[in-house]
């Protein structure tokens, strides 16, 4: 009785997985490429593949590349200074550390949004210079609240003389400006 329950249930799992077979359908291509005038246009596919990858590291550049970890830092400071543990929840802090965030870095955003994204988005910028001209404002920004010490550590690590302050790369800025938050957060709490 159990090898024919079973024979059945094999039998049903096999025309299941097979019935798109039978209906002979046929898939979109992932990839498609369209040489037109020097350029190459993707499929939709291919973009939201590379926006969903660019989306997965959003979490690490609030942390990393905005004010989110100095007040962050700042309200957990000021909640045990206060005596209370759990109150309000880590999840209050968080929300109000991102909308603080989201305040603080919005002429940085509009500056982003209005020179490179919009550019961008009506084609009369690449993808390369839209980049390269949306990082100015960040960087500005971040160059403006880093210690120079800490900036001088991560060029020293890097293993390079940096003449000017707007000639550090973003591999030494980032962490430079990531420690410089903590500390002014453990500085002001």
């Amino acid at each position: 009785m159990k090898r024919k329950i079973f024979w059945y249930s094999f039998g049903i799992t096999a025309l299941i997985g097979l019935f798109p077979l039978v209906a002979w359908s046929q898939s979109l291509p992932l990839v498609t490429a369209k040489a037109g005038g020097g350029g190459t246009m993707y499929a939709v596919p291919v973009e939201t593949i590379i926006a969903l990858t660019a989306l997965s590291f959003l979490p690490a550049a609030l942390v990393l590349m905005t004010s989110f970890t100095r007040i962050l830092i700042v309200f957990s400071l000021l909640r045990q200074a206060l005596g209370l543990t759990t109150m309000p929840p880590n999840i209050v802090l968080i929300g109000l550390s991102f909308f603080l965030t989201l305040f603080i870095m919005n002429p940085v955003f509009d500056s982003i949004y209005k020179n490179a994204y919009q550019p961008y988005s009506t084609g009369k910028m690449g993808f390369p210079q839209a980049v390269e001209v949306g990082a100015k404002p960040l960087k500005e920004f971040m160059l403006k609240q880093t210690r120079r010490d800490d900036l001088n550590l991560f060029a020293k690590m890097y293993g390079q003389e940096i003449a000017t302050r707007e000639d550090v790369p973003f591999t030494v800025l980032i962490p430079a400006f990531a420690i410089s938050e903590i500390k002014t957060g453990f500085l002001i709490g």
